[in-house]
């Protein structure tokens, strides 16, 4: 489900989201970064201010992923994304394949630009079911679903992963933990007119 969760308008080099709060920002640089979360939060130092938007995604044991998208305390806008550090999964198989059913979670900062003086972006979400499929021969994560698409590489040891992730014409980067139980994955990216973030949490499927 692809959905404009919140309108940001920033009038006179300021923000105000939903009409109750109001911001400075002095450009419209857009950046993003990985972030080692602390209390279930990316580095507060990296965005901050009243129109920050920061979430997380876990299960009962604590493995997941945390994310901020906003204003940048140096002017502009950011997104940070990281995995939990409580998260461990089981040790991969040697070889053959794993589906995982899996949730995933984009938001995003779109539309930034300036016109006439005023710095203008809009606020926008994606919530979506995805199937992930781990080839533990050619160590890789891939699926694709509604826009939204993962190409991981396994680590050739231990559980770690890295590679990108492509949402409607965005590439972002991807970290993550793939296992014989589950998969945790976190992304971020930008672009002249666009930072995003997320992440995404499957369970391995049952073998037919």
């Amino acid at each position: 489900m692809f959905y404009k969760y919140c309108a940001i308008s920033l009038l006179a080099l300021s923000v105000s989201a939903c009409a109750t709060t109001t911001e400075t920002i002095t450009t419209q640089t857009a950046q993003s970064a990985f972030r080692t979360p602390v209390d279930g939060k990316t580095d507060a130092g990296f965005v901050v201010g009243p129109l920050t938007r920061s979430f997380s995604n876990h299960n009962a044991e604590g493995d997941g992923y945390a994310n901020t998208i906003g204003p940048l305390i140096e002017g502009g806008f950011g997104a940070a994304a990281g995995i939990l550090p409580t998260t461990t999964v089981l040790a991969q198989p040697d070889s053959g394949s794993i589906s995982y059913d899996a949730n995933f979670i984009v938001r995003a900062l779109v539309g930034i630009g300036e016109t006439d003086g005023q710095v203008h972006a809009f606020s926008v979400g994606q919530n979506g079911q995805i199937e992930l499929t781990a080839d533990f021969g050619a160590n890789t994560l891939t699926g694709s679903a509604d826009q939204f698409s993962v190409d991981g590489v396994l680590d050739e040891n231990g559980t770690g992963m890295s590679g990108t992730v492509r949402w409607t014409d965005q590439t972002g980067a991807l970290i993550g933990q793939v296992g014989s139980d589950e998969v945790i994955g976190a992304f971020q990216g930008h672009s002249d007119t666009t930072v995003f973030t997320g992440g995404f949490i499957g369970t391995a499927q049952p073998t037919p």
